[in-house]
């Protein structure tokens, strides 16, 4: 269980939180890893932290890139793919939590599995990393078919297997579901992804509603469904309609 995982960190202004994600990374109990910081031209005086944070770890292995103009979440994150080393790429978002068990036991179930794609289990805390409650559990196995109804794939404990997928694979360039465009795109060359039914990682809420962005949400949904995957309007209306009835059992 040698093999790198490169784990991909946008930092847009969060000098707030960053520092207890990035010190989860460095009590993984897996130490194969590098962590990929992008500052994505924050304008809080993120940077001198995250230099700061970079020392913590005698091993090096985190690496700090600034980009000089706003790139947004697709951008920073593909920047931090282009440089990534590892075998395995994953991702964590500057205000979200790993256990420290999380790499270790992600790595060796995809080893397992043969896994293009997988994914774990996750928590809801508050602002504060408070527990909330509220835990995403996910299914063993999901097809293409399956992910054009939902993203099931939390992204901050989504990683894919470039040894499986034969290359590296880029987030496409939109403002939401960059994400869930990747997954679709890995599984849409025949993969599949096989989820861990564990929870090691923390997903941090926002400070405000979650009903405020739902419905720019689902039209990013359906741009994805319709421009990224070019499904007809009838077959992306019926996956639509299933996505909408599942995000309403969600936040019921």
């Amino acid at each position: 269980m040698s093999e790198l995982v490169s784990i991909i960190t946008p930092v847009h202004n969060n000098a707030n939180t960053i520092a207890q994600t990035v010190r989860s990374v460095m009590a993984q109990t897996y130490p194969y890893w590098e962590l990929i910081l992008i500052d994505d031209a924050s304008t809080d005086g993120v940077l001198p932290l995250l230099q700061e944070l970079a020392l913590e770890d005698e091993q090096a292995r985190v690496k700090i890139y600034v980009l000089d103009t706003n790139r947004g979440a697709a951008g920073a994150r593909n920047e931090g793919i282009l440089h990534a080393k590892g075998r395995f790429i994953a991702f964590l978002d500057a205000d979200d939590l790993w256990e420290a068990e999380k790499l270790e036991k992600q790595v060796q179930f995809s080893k397992d599995n043969g896994a293009a794609i997988t994914h774990t289990a996750y928590a809801w805390v508050d602002q504060m990393g408070e527990a909330t409650g509220r835990v995403i559990h996910v299914r063993g196995l999901l097809s293409y078919d399956d992910m054009l109804d939902y993203n099931y794939i939390g992204c901050l404990t989504g990683m894919y297997d470039t040894a499986v997928t034969g290359k590296k694979y880029f987030m496409p360039d939109i403002a939401k579901r960059q994400d869930y465009g990747l997954w679709l795109h890995i599984m849409r060359d025949g993969h599949k992804a096989y989820g861990l039914d564990a929870v090691l990682a923390r997903y941090r809420t926002g400070g405000t509603s979650l009903s405020s962005n739902k419905w720019e949400s689902a039209m990013y949904n359906w741009r994805v469904l319709r421009t990224l995957e070019g499904l007809s309007r009838i077959k992306a209306a019926k996956h639509f309609m299933r996505y909408a009835l599942k995000g309403l059992l969600k936040y019921r």
